[in-house]
């Protein structure tokens, strides 16, 4: 499988370069899948010991029994999905842009940058619409080409690379497998179908994210695609230089008008000193 570098090469404008770069690799995928799903396998288990030891804490002591399992159990997916929401944002690179744009909104060259970003960052495709409408007037031709040509790149690279490969899937199944071991084995030796029960809520939470970063990348694509169409209808084909330019009516009726009147030259043939009989023709 041949590798794929993304984001392809950003055509920014150097003086205003607000971002950290060194970041730029985790754009592509700003919430990896298995330090993720890791994570979700230790706080699920941390979930299920504290949902099984939830009567012991003193700190819910005044809730009733069934108000101390709804606590404790809220917990874990709380933390998921502030993960989810929160987590991939650290990498995006919008934020310093806008806050200088609030500064200074005529800068087109930070607006261009701003569009530039948001477009190789799969969580920021809505700012980045909106960063290509507003300088879609402003832009030249070469620039609009520029533009278009590097959202089909992104959106190329995009649909080449995989979301989740093979190997994520067997390490997402080895997880599963592995919590719902330890939590028949050590958190609740007692009650078998209870810890299967969880472990396969655990299953549903694994694909549930599995699906959510399908349609991350879904999105996106599909945002870029919308301002594709956009580019292409407004930013004229360039023509090569050495092609004729096409005839108008007037033009092509005046050829064949000039040409239907022109008399014809007659076949002269070739006078015998240039071109002197063979010996067979004598």
């Amino acid at each position: 499988m041949p590798v794929i570098i993304y984001p392809p090469k950003l055509p920014l404008h150097e003086r205003v370069i607000l971002h950290r770069q060194d970041r730029e690799g985790r754009w592509g995928m700003p919430i990896p899948f298995i330090p993720f799903l890791l994570f979700t396998a230790v706080v699920y288990l941390i979930g299920l010991w504290a949902v099984s030891n939830a009567n012991t804490w003193e700190l819910l002591a005044n809730l009733s029994e069934q108000h101390r399992l709804l606590v404790v159990s809220l917990i874990p997916p709380v933390i998921l999905v502030a993960t989810i929401l929160i987590y991939p944002h650290l990498s995006s690179p919008i934020f310093h842009y806008q806050t200088a744009l609030l500064r200074d909104e005529l800068d087109r060259q930070l607006l261009w940058n701003l569009a530039v970003v948001a477009t190789a960052h799969i969580y920021c495709g809505r700012v980045a619409q909106i960063a290509w409408i507003n300088l879609l007037e402003t832009l030249t031709d070469d620039d609009r080409r520029l533009a278009l040509g590097f959202q089909r790149r992104v959106r190329s690279r995009l649909q080449q690379i995989t979301v989740l490969t093979v190997r994520d899937w067997i390490i997402a199944l080895v997880v599963c497998v592995a919590a719902f071991i330890i939590s028949l084995l050590f958190l609740t030796p007692d009650q078998p179908l209870q810890a299967a029960f969880h472990s396969l809520l655990l299953v549903i939470v694994v694909q549930l994210f599995m699906l959510y970063l399908y349609t991350q990348r879904w999105q996106h694509i599909r945002r870029l695609m919308e301002v594709e169409d956009i580019f292409e209808e407004l930013t004229p084909s360039r023509r090569p230089e050495n092609e004729p330019k096409p005839e108008d009516e007037v033009t092509r009726w005046s050829r064949e008008r000039e040409e239907r009147f022109t008399p014809r030259l007659q076949y002269v043939p070739p006078s015998m000193s240039d071109a002197p009989p063979v010996p067979w023709e004598q």
